[in-house]
């Protein structure tokens, strides 16, 4: 995944779905998902930071690629970006969504503060991972993260490869106003945690 990721955000991000990603925290514990929808944000794209100004807390967009990006965003949440091709081109990609797998439990808990119950409401299911913040509170990843290495053991944050799903969309970004209209979000049209349609 790592020279997948090298080669840039717009080839990336695609690929990306269907790959697992896996989050093993300081104390052992391990989650892991199947990517269902990512966003690529390319370095001549008006919304992001090479345009709005470089500034220190941003500056893991603009590093190596496999960079942990952790960028806070609409003042709410955290989202889980990876930098993308060279360093100081400013390229990179969202991981917008996740299909739990493993280590379910621990998600409900770090996400809805509570044990999960034996038959959990489709509603609340759906719910856990179908966001970019959300995914970040239910894989309990914390802002520390920002400027780690992908695959790094200080991390504990990988990516490898899956099944890629049979039916991809591509369509527009979420929650933009400059580049709204570029077709540079990829999702599962089968998976129920995709973000939104």
């Amino acid at each position: 995944m790592e020279e997948l990721i090298k080669v840039g955000s717009i080839v990336a991000a695609p690929q990306l779905v269907g790959a697992l990603i896996v989050y093993v925290d300081g104390r052992g514990q391990k989650v892991n998902g199947r990517i269902v929808e990512t966003e690529a944000y390319p370095p001549n794209d008006p919304s992001t930071y090479k345009f709005t100004g470089k500034k220190l807390s941003r500056s893991a967009h603009f590093a190596d690629a496999g960079t942990i990006f952790m960028h806070f965003s609409h003042g709410a949440y955290n989202c889980l970006n990876i930098a993308c091709g060279e360093a100081g081109t400013g390229d990179s990609l969202l991981i917008r969504a996740i299909e739990p797998m493993d280590g379910l439990g621990l998600m409900w808990h770090n996400r809805y503060g509570e044990l999960m119950p034996d038959k959990p409401l489709k509603s609340q299911l759906h719910n856990l991972t179908s966001g970019p913040g959300k995914l970040i509170q239910a894989f309990g990843l914390k802002p520390e993260l920002n400027g780690a290495l992908l695959g790094a053991a200080t991390s504990g944050l990988t990516i490898v490869a899956g099944s890629p799903p049979a039916n991809i969309v591509q369509t527009s970004r979420v929650g933009l106003t400059k580049g709204a209209g570029l077709q540079l979000r990829w999702y599962d049209a089968d998976s129920p945690f995709v973000s939104r349609r």
